[in-house]
């Protein structure tokens, strides 16, 4: 089974301080639109924080399922650039920098099976921001159920669900 996830728009909101989000994915060609604001983030992380506390072994969990995750594709392209050249030859230095620490912990933690592609591209002339990421991860099944299983055998508490469970992006209009 694929599911492939596409991001064409994400529009920051300066009047809200919120993020626009359009997504298209193939299961079931859905379209949704959605808002994410720092509300939301912060609600993400104390789940997240949650989670943590409530998981015994979180790390190992976690960090065995990745060793059985294959990155079979890696392209990372982006455009910077604002009108002053030196300060965008400093931007595109500080994006190298944090593709290459990127690329290090995917190299790290996952499996990789190509050499990932990332390219910087500086535009000295406008003032512009654009990147695209295109990433192609497989793993099986029963690796992921095994996690699970794992991560329901090691949560602490006799409930095994969260106070607020998340909501996903798709479904915030």
């Amino acid at each position: 089974m694929k599911i492939k996830k596409e991001f064409p728009s994400i529009k920051v909101n300066k009047e809200d301080q919120t993020i626009d989000v359009k997504s298209e994915s193939n299961v079931g060609k859905k379209e949704s639109k959605g808002k994410v604001g720092s509300e939301d983030m912060q609600n993400y992380f104390e789940q997240l924080n949650e989670i943590k506390k409530r998981v015994v072994h979180l790390q190992k969990i976690v960090r065995r399922f990745l060793k059985h995750v294959h990155v079979t594709e890696f392209r990372w392209k982006s455009v910077i650039g604002i009108n002053d050249a030196a300060l965008t030859g400093i931007i595109c230095g500080s994006a190298w920098a944090i593709k290459g620490s990127c690329i290090a912990l995917l190299d790290q933690n996952l499996k990789l099976k190509i050499r990932p592609e990332i390219e910087v591209i500086p535009s000295f002339f406008h003032a512009e921001s654009k990147t695209n990421l295109t990433c192609i991860l497989s793993f099986r099944m029963g690796h992921a159920m095994g996690a699970a299983i794992r991560l329901l055998t090691y949560w602490r508490g006799s409930k095994r669900t969260l106070v607020n469970k998340p909501q996903p992006l798709e479904s915030k209009s």
